[in-house]
Parts: C-alpha cells; sequence; structure tokens
C-alpha cells in the first residue's frame, strides 16, 4: 500500500523532482547509491560506486522517469529496484525494474517488468542461485485510485525467468528459508502457503525435514506451513534441533518422535583400532568410560572404550576398541630369530611382567598377554626356534673377540711399562 501511495503522488504533482529520493548500500568496502539528479538539464536516475571501486552509470530521462527504492545485497551482489514512469504523449505507464551489480560495477542483470497493469516491485529475496520477486499488480480506477488485480512471486535461477506464482489476495507476509518459502495472506498467525525446495507452491498443511520414528544426526530443520507445537508453544516458522535428545512434538493433529544422534569424527560404533583416537563434535558433554571427555583428547592406552552422550530420557553410546598396537610377534606364528616386542598396554610374558622393548633371544614356547582398560585383553602365543648351529658360530665370535680385545690389552700394557723403564 505505501508503493500504491507513493505512486500516487508521483503521478499527481511534478513538484516530486524537486526531491529527489536517494537509496544507498556498503558491502566489503564498496557504497552503491542511487538517486534522482539533474543531469545536463533533465532529471536522471545516476548510480554511483565508490570506495574499494569507484564506477558511474545513469539511466533515464524525462520520458523515462528512472525512481530507485530499494539496495539489497547477496552474494557480493547490489540488488538495485524501483520503478519507472514513462511519459508518451500524455499518457503515463509505471513499470518495475530491477538492477543486479557486482562489486566492481559490472551490470549483470537489467530487465524492466513490463504488463497489462501497474506493476510495483514490493520484495526481492535472493537466494542461493537465483531469487525470488514479489510484484503487485494493480489498475486504476473511476476515481484515481488504485484496485488490486493480484499478486505474484517470480522465481529467477542464474539470471533468468523460471517460473511464477500468482495470488488473488495480497500477500502480505514472507519468511524465507532457503531453500523454502512462507507466504501468508494474513498480518498475523501462521503462514498457509509455502515454496518447497521443488519449487512447488504448496496450500495445504505440509511437514517437510522429518518423518515419525526419524533417526538424525548433527542438527534437523523442520519445515511447514501452518502451525507446529513443540513443548505446548506453537511455532510458525522452521525450527531447528540441533542438540542430541529425544524430541516430540505436533503437526496437523500427527504426533511426532525423532531422535537425534551428535555427528561425531575420528570414531564409529564397534570400530577396531591400533591407532590412538581423537574423537570431534560439536555439541553436548559426553563421558568416556564413565568421565568427561572433551573435544580431540587423544585416547591411545589400549581398551574398550565407550562415549556415551546422555540427558532426561536420552542414551547414546558409540562403543570403540583400541589395541595394543602390538609388533614384533603374532599370535600362532614361529620366528628363527630374536624378537624385539613393543606395545601399549601393560604386558606379562608367560606370566612375568615385562616392559615394551624387550628382546627375546632364547628359543621356546611363548605366551604374550597384554592388558588395558575395561577388562580389555590381548592374548598371542608365539615360538621362537633360534638355529643352534648359529648360537655355536656366535658363541665362537664371542670368544674370539674377547681373546683378541685381551690380548690388545696386554701389548698396550706391555709398551707402557717399557716407556716407563726409559
Amino acid at each position: 500500500m505505501l508503493q500504491a501511495i507513493s505512486v500516487v503522488l508521483l503521478m499527481m504533482s511534478i513538484t516530486i523532482h524537486n526531491h529527489p529520493n536517494q537509496v544507498e548500500e556498503t558491502h566489503h568496502g564498496v557504497t552503491l547509491s542511487a538517486s534522482r539528479q539533474q543531469v545536463d538539464g533533465e532529471w536522471q536516475m545516476v548510480v554511483q560506486g565508490e570506495g574499494q571501486h569507484t564506477f558511474h552509470f545513469s539511466r533515464g530521462d524525462e520520458q523515462m522517469r528512472y525512481n530507485p527504492e530499494m539496495i539489497l545485497v547477496h552474494e557480493d551482489k547490489f540488488y538495485l529496484t524501483g520503478f519507472i514512469i514513462e511519459m508518451y504523449g500524455g499518457s503515463r505507464n509505471i513499470n518495475a525494474f530491477m538492477m543486479i551489480i557486482s562489486l566492481t560495477g559490472t551490470i549483470e542483470l537489467e530487465t524492466i517488468i513490463v504488463d497489462e497493469h501497474l506493476t510495483s516491485l514490493v520484495q526481492l529475496m535472493p537466494t542461493d542461485n537465483g531469487l525470488f520477486l514479489h510484484f503487485r499488480h494493480e489498475e486504476l480506477n473511476a476515481s484515481d485510485g488504485f484496485d488490486f488485480v493480484q499478486d505474484s512471486i517470480q522465481l529467477w535461477e542464474n539470471n533468468q525467468y523460471s517460473k511464477s506464482y500468482t495470488f488473488s489476495q495480497r500477500v502480505l507476509r514472507t519468511h524465507q528459508e532457503w531453500p523454502f518459502l512462507l507466504l501468508s495472506n494474513h498480518y498475523h498467525g501462521p503462514y498457509e502457503m509455502m515454496i518447497d525446495d521443488h519449487h512447488q507452491l504448496i496450500v495445504e498443511p505440509t511437514l517437510y525435514g522429518a518423518v515419525n520414528q526419524g533417526v538424525y544426526y548433527d542438527s534437523v530443520i523442520i519445515y511447514f506451513n501452518d502451525v507446529l507445537y513443540f513443548n505446548d508453544t506453537p511455532y510458525v516458522k522452521p525450527i531447528t534441533f540441533n542438540h542430541p535428545g529425544n524430541y516430540a512434538f505436533e503437526f496437523n493433529a500427527q504426533a511426532y518422535q525423532i531422535t537425534l544422534h551428535p555427528f561425531t569424527t575420528g570414531v564409529y560404533e564397534n570400530m577396531v583400532t591400533n591407532q590412538p583416537v581423537s574423537i570431534d563434535f560439536d555439541v553436548g558433554m559426553p563421558f568416556l568410560n564413565g568421565k568427561p571427555y572433551a573435544p580431540n583428547e587423544i585416547i591411545e592406552y589400549p581398551g574398550n572404550y565407550q562415549l556415551i552422550f546422555e540427558n532426561t530420557n536420552y542414551r547414546y553410546a558409540i562403543p570403540f576398541t583400541i589395541t595394543s598396537q602390538l609388533q614384533g610377534v603374532f599370535d600362532r606364528q614361529t620366528y628363527h630369530d630374536s624378537r624385539k616386542i613393543i606395545f601399549q598396554g601393560e604386558g606379562y610374558l608367560n606370566n612375568q611382567y615385562i616392559e615394551s622393548g624387550m628382546v627375546i633371544n632364547e628359543s621356546g614356547k611363548y605366551t604374550l598377554q597384554i592388558f588395558g582398560h575395561n577388562d580389555y585383553q590381548e592374548k598371542h602365543h608365539f615360538t621362537i626356534e633360534l638355529d643352534p648351529h648359529q648360537n655355536d658360530v656366535d658363541l665362537l665370535m664371542i670368544v674370539e673377540v674377547s681373546l683378541l680385545v685381551v690380548a690388545l690389552s696386554l701389548g698396550l700394557f706391555y709398551i707402557v711399562k717399557t716407556l716407563k723403564r726409559r
């Protein structure tokens, strides 16, 4: 209605030219302004960019009177909208215009919406890859007033017209949470209509984003038209659940129950690994084997673990196991050389406590047991069979090296004694 009144004033009085209107918006160091100014003796719409980028251009003349009304910003682009009064042969036509301008001043789209009605652009709603345009179509009556004809919503994608929706009543409220657009013919209350993520106009109460008994991770956004009741509170806009738990709500006389689990990285249910574990999550305060766990804490000691998220009427456990990271021997294997055993945890070799790094250089049958947290246990049976001949050779080499060391020592002693006598 305000736009209709402004158009009436423009058509009824030429004194509006003495009070040029101006709109301005700043984004990423660039200020875009659009105003009506006199250029070379005639009124034009002058568009200027100042700041990080500077540019300047103008539109219109005395016959095509551009009137800027609004500048919006979306994804590093300016959206300039307004209306044009065309003055030809004593007749006047009013049409809406829209321009998409980059931060550097490039005009990426410029269009004039022309139809048989007096059309004004009520609202512009950018989307991820386009925009919705809300138009109001009216016509002059015998009293020089305006009669409502219809409202329309146009979808533009990649700077091209895609689809249009018409409404026999005024669309008085909109709420956009991409990819959904909610619409209402009333100033208060629920949104009766919705354009869904497939660009379909929905007029019956419909819910998107969850199903009854559904299980979800991280977060859930529930889109709907009409009214949703959660904890006895009515909601008319999309509602987001982003904390682990069980949720119950009602929509269109149907009860819904959903479960939301946390989104975690670094672990999954029943995971078995021989590497240290670091678990990340965004929400919740979990316990690891009964103790509080902070995001990204390193877990490397072998054991059976449970990461538990819990609150009222909700419990979610992620069990996983870290092994001993054993190196050097494997279960049911036979070796013919000495073995160095490396492991994490508490180790026992043939029931004798040992530490990681121990070297076994004797033949025999061995049982290695490794214990970790929460009743974790590994048991490895292996055999070492050293070559007896290799043992003799090794003993002979040791004796020879020992004799050589003794001989060198005696020789050195003799030399020192001789030098002292001299």
